[in-house]
């Protein structure tokens, strides 16, 4: 299997600090499908608008054969679909069962007709987005100037196009979101497979990594917290909603404190919130940078589950795979049920809320008791499991090559 994806997330080090979620899902699904005896080479592209022809580059990336490849879309269409489909081969060593694996849109339609590939989207469709946002809110949601949002918007709805007409291509999506609009637009529903979230639970294993300022606040006397923590603040987000909502609690003392972890200390967007903060409520914020990805799943995570539930306040989320990531370390969450955030149809319905600031306070303060927070793990853990992806993905590659015949 030849995994296609942006060559802007690499390095992909396991151990990477702050590692992208399409990284996350590319070493774990490399790594089951390398163990199930399946080879697997990289092919990773670069956007180079200096170039007239495309170029290539072969490496090794730790232990896969990879070919880094620098285009940009002004080339020929003909000589792009000819080049890409080259590298393609030379990974394949011209194996007949050779399956594309993309990671994205964006390039998935400059492979021939012949080659059978599986696509899984984890970026969000633009057009779904707007539809649901507007397309200004779903403009400010990317933090995007109107030339790249509509570059975008056509690539994506350009390269549907032509792969929803080649039998061959199967999609396995990772998010219910994803399939939604796949339906939408008429897809075959033989041609769309539901993968599970690809978060690797075995690597979930408790150390003393928790940051000073979180071991300072008191756990002894049945304290409790409310945890948000995002790579960055912005309008999917919606960390205005949670403030808002939180205050409401922490003003009737039912927890004593918020714990906020994001964006960097001089974020401009959280000084921004900051300034609209009472000065009352603002003492119970406990105020953190974002944190390596091992410090919040070995040691946060862990240390939030004995004392407070995690928050999800996203407006638009495919999979959030921190809060996936808080279920397995044993920690309460509470996520939006509006249809557009994937983790809601993996909890109890109390463990979810309408967007309002009483649904949500009424979740946050619900107390599940430890068989019920136990039985959710499970239920994740079983869904995410190896064997669950390995067959989805295998499922996928061979409707694939079916389809081809």
């Amino acid at each position: 299997m030849v995994i296609v994806f942006n060559n802007k997330f690499v390095p992909i080090e396991r151990n990477s600090a702050f590692i992208y979620g399409v990284v996350q899902h590319v070493l774990h699904i490399s790594e089951i499908l390398s163990g199930a005896g399946i080879e697997v080479s990289f092919l990773l592209y670069n956007r180079d608008q200096t170039l007239l022809q495309p170029k290539c580059k072969r490496c090794r990336i730790m232990d896969y054969d990879a070919s880094i490849v620098s285009f940009n879309f002004d080339m020929r269409r003909d000589d792009l679909i000819k080049f890409f489909s080259g590298e393609f081969r030379l990974l394949s060593s011209n194996d007949c069962r050779a399956i594309l694996y993309c990671q994205s849109l964006a390039v998935a339609d400059y492979f021939e007709p012949s080659i059978p590939i599986v696509i899984t989207n984890h970026s969000p469709f633009v057009s779904s987005v707007f539809a649901f946002l507007g397309e200004e809110n779903g403009r400010m949601a990317f933090d995007w100037d109107h030339p790249k949002a509509d570059f975008l918007l056509c690539r994506q709805s350009g390269a549907l196009e032509k792969l929803t007409n080649r039998c061959n291509v199967v999609f396995a999506e990772i998010s219910k979101i994803q399939i939604d609009h796949l339906n939408l637009l008429g897809i075959n529903r033989s041609r769309i497979f539901n993968l599970p979230p690809v978060v690797n639970n075995e690597s979930f294993i408790k150390h003393d990594l928790l940051p000073d300022e979180l071991k300072q606040l008191a756990t002894n006397n049945g304290e409790r917290y409310v945890l948000f923590a995002v790579s960055r603040f912005d309008y999917f987000k919606d960390v205005d909603f949670f403030l808002e909502g939180v205050h409401g609690i922490i003003a009737s003392g039912m927890i004593s404190g918020v714990v906020l972890i994001g964006g960097e200390i001089e974020d401009p967007v959280f000084r921004e919130i900051d300034s609209k903060l009472d000065c009352g409520f603002r003492q119970h914020i406990t105020r953190l940078p974002r944190l390596p990805h091992n410090v919040l799943i070995q040691s946060v995570f862990p240390w939030i589950a004995s004392c407070g539930v995690v928050a999800c306040t996203s407006r638009y989320d495919l999979v959030p795979y921190t809060m996936l990531e808080a279920i397995i370390a044993g920690a309460k969450i509470v996520v939006p049920k509006n249809g557009y955030v994937g983790a809601a149809n993996l909890i109890p319905d109390n463990w979810t809320y309408r967007r309002t600031h009483e649904d949500f306070q009424q979740a946050v303060l619900y107390e599940a008791s430890l068989e019920e927070i136990n039985r959710v793990k499970a239920c994740v853990a079983n869904k995410i499991c190896s064997q669950n992806i390995l067959n989805k993905i295998i499922s996928a590659a061979n409707s694939s090559m079916r389809l081809a015949r």
